[in-house]
């Protein structure tokens, strides 16, 4: 027998087995594919607990290209990895920082831009983020941070106008023909913790190459905000597009603001003052609207959808503070039962040199906002675990919400590297289901509002405390200081989450 024969017999079952392990695996691949298409198609929310990185990620960017979702760098997440949405396959690519930027991969509290440079190419651009893992020790970086999407390579951008950390940022269009404008709202030059907040409003011309300020200053120094662009048209015909600017503070770990702020954009787009000649007048800002009855939060995931008409927004964090341990543990005790109404967590007071004792509301609750008619939040739905410093991405198809910091809920999937309160576990909402859940709340929400008689004031925050409360709430509330407690209470009970929550 011939060695060729000998060779042949040898190596033919080894290449049978190896050929039909591809072939069921593409076919365990296929099913899948269709089982997660048939889910989502369905209305079905599919919650992956599964990321690449294993510390999982948090303060990190994301964005949709097509079917791949693609989450980019955080807090001690030096990588970028990608999703295809029916397989599940994950592309993952370690970042690689160079002699020249030892800080390249080392950045976190992120906003990712997507922008179509060509038919076929597609670059995902990071404006603003903190250099530096350790909470405490964050920098605002100086430099802009480009992915590039058919490699999941990171490499550095122009130098920012700028350097803020925890900024929101958008793509606004300068002129139908030409690249969109990189345009950053707020965010905090220096420490995360001790930084300064701006107010600055700065775009970067892709076609020019040069940093300019259509915009006038914020009313107030922000960050850890969402800026949202509302198509033209979206509320009336003659309306044009807008930006909203919302879910922010104006100080370090507190004072979570209720306020949107509004700024129309030209109908004609707009250009760098060194590249046109005609004088440009500053774009304003003003107060859209400031809900009081809402519980304010930040560091979430916000989209738009129907145009601009509804915001959403998901999870989030609130920070209430107390000068002494045993009030914040009443107040931890009332709080607690309240926010079970929304889904949302209260953690354990903690103390801080500078801020006294304090505690941490995090939130489960997905809820929108109508801008065409009450322009007040209303309760949609809630995710299968509260989180923030979380960022939420959508396509025509898909609604992402991945990572974030744990709010210790049981069943959820953390990080087992450096940091273990990173979530490392997705969740994907059909567009089309989101939309038909926001449309049938919203209906809920008015119809609720047209049986309220105009006349009737709202109940007493206390009376509706008394009634909600179990009766150890009800005696810490008795025992503790009342103004303090009814203060706490006015931001948590909100009229349209009691209307809305199931208890």
């Amino acid at each position: 027998m011939s060695k060729r024969i000998v060779l042949a017999l040898i190596v033919a079952p080894c290449l049978k087995s190896i050929v039909f392990a591809a072939v069921n695996k593409l076919q365990e691949h296929m099913q899948q594919y269709e089982s997660n298409l048939a889910r989502l198609q369905e209305g079905e929310s599919l919650s992956i607990r599964k990321m690449v990185e294993p510390s999982g990620r948090r303060n990190h960017g994301c964005a949709v290209i097509n079917d791949r979702h693609i989450n980019i760098l955080g807090r001690w997440a030096e990588s970028t990895e990608e999703m295809s949405v029916g397989t599940e396959e994950m592309r993952f690519r370690p970042c690689s920082a160079t002699k020249d930027d030892p800080d390249l991969c080392n950045l976190n509290h992120v906003v990712a831009v997507p922008i179509q440079i060509a038919s076929n190419r597609t670059e995902i651009w990071l404006p603003c983020g903190f250099t530096g893992h350790r909470v405490g020790s964050e920098h605002s970086a100086r430099y802009a941070r480009i992915v590039h999407t058919d490699t999941l390579k990171v490499s550095r951008g122009p130098k920012l106008h700028i350097a803020g950390g925890a900024c929101a940022a958008l793509a606004l269009p300068i002129h139908k023909k030409r690249l969109p404008a990189i345009c950053t709202f707020g965010g905090t030059d220096g420490s995360h913790d001790y930084g300064t907040f701006l107010r600055t409003v700065s775009c970067y011309d892709l076609n020019s190459k040069l940093w300019f300020k259509p915009f006038a200053n914020l009313p107030q120094g922000l960050d850890h905000a969402n800026a949202i662009l509302i198509d033209a048209g979206a509320c009336h015909p003659n309306d044009p597009p807008r930006i909203l600017l919302l879910n922010f503070r104006f100080q370090h770990f507190a004072n979570m603001r209720t306020e949107i702020f509004i700024a129309d954009l030209p109908s004609h787009g707009f250009t760098s003052s060194r590249t046109n000649k005609k004088k440009i007048k500053a774009i304003k800002w003003s107060l859209f609207s400031n809900n009081t009855q809402s519980l304010p939060r930040d560091a979430s995931g916000a989209i738009a959808i129907k145009h601009g008409r509804y915001i959403v927004q998901y999870g989030g964090v609130f920070y209430a503070y107390d000068t002494a341990k045993k009030y914040a543990q009443k107040t931890k005790l009332i709080a607690d039962e309240i926010m079970s109404a929304v889904g949302g967590l209260i953690s354990s007071p903690i103390h801080s040199r500078n801020r006294g004792w304090h505690i941490r509301m995090d939130f489960a609750e997905i809820r929108a906002l109508d801008i065409c008619n009450s322009r007040d939040w209303f309760h949609v739905g809630r995710l299968r675990t509260s989180r923030f410093a979380t960022q939420t991405c959508r396509s025509d198809d898909y609604v992402f919400t991945c990572g974030g910091r744990k709010g210790g809920q049981k069943g959820a999937k953390y990080g087992s590297g450096r940091d273990k309160q990173n979530l490392r576990d997705c969740e994907i909402q059909p567009t089309h289901h989101l939309e038909l859940m926001v449309q049938n709340a919203a209906t809920r929400t008015e119809r609720r509002r047209e049986r309220r008689p105009t006349q009737v004031q709202d109940p007493n925050v206390a009376t509706l405390l008394h009634q909600r409360l179990s009766e150890e709430g009800r005696r810490a509330l008795s025992t503790s200081k009342y103004h303090r407690v009814e203060e706490l209470s006015e931001s948590l009970l909100l009229n349209n989450y009691f209307a809305s929550s199931s208890l």
